[in-house]
Parts: structure tokens; sequence; C-alpha cells
């Protein structure tokens, strides 16, 4: 099953913003992914 064409686009966006975002943001985004593993 392939992904729908706008979701693909969306993904390559967001991975585009992503490189391109200040440091600040990737330490908001860390900190984001970070509480599975600490909180549980």
């Amino acid at each position: 099953m392939c992904l729908p064409h706008y979701l693909f686009l969306l993904i390559n966006y967001m991975i585009q913003f992503y490189r391109n975002s200040s440091r600040i943001f990737y330490c908001e985004f860390s900190i984001v992914f970070d509480w599975p593993r600490r909180g549980l």
C-alpha cells in the first residue's frame, strides 16, 4: 500500500523544515521525544 501523495509531500516538507530549523527547536523536539524514555 503506497502513501498518499500529499502525505509524502508533507513528510518531505517536515524533513526540510527540521533540517533548516534552529538548535532551540531541535532541543524542544529532543525533549518531546525523550518523554517515553524518561517518564516510562
